[in-house]
């Protein structure tokens, strides 16, 4: 696992927490793919990540993106209230067969303003 995810948070938005609201990500693609796989993916299955942007409780998710071991390239998010990973928590997470499918289907635009990114 990269250590930029070995966290509390990290394991959450991925669904590997404790928390319990937060589950394995099962994610979308972009509308005009047919044929990226949407198995679920862990943090183990991250081989590099092109962004992380730690959230903040009620204010903002927590996001990271980059590409996979397998060839997809990924976005998996979270979010929580103030009592953190529990009752109002949620994960999501998206994948694509290009860098260009992601930042623009994948990431949404407050995502890709907070890692400098357009379309």
């Amino acid at each position: 696992m990269l250590k930029e995810l070995n966290d509390y948070n990290w394991a959450e938005v991925f669904g590997e927490g404790s928390g319990g609201n937060c589950f394995s990500i099962k994610p979308n693609r972009a509308p005009q793919d047919t044929e990226t796989s949407i198995g679920t993916f862990s943090r183990e299955d991250v081989k590099k990540l092109y962004g992380q942007s730690d959230g903040e409780n009620d204010e903002q998710s927590w996001v990271c993106w980059g590409k996979l071991k397998d060839g997809r390239w990924f976005v998996a998010r979270g979010d929580c209230d103030y009592t953190g990973w529990d009752c109002s928590a949620s994960n999501s997470g998206d994948v694509a067969s290009s860098k260009k499918d992601i930042i623009r289907f994948g990431l949404d635009a407050n995502e890709r303003s907070r890692f400098n990114l357009t379309i």
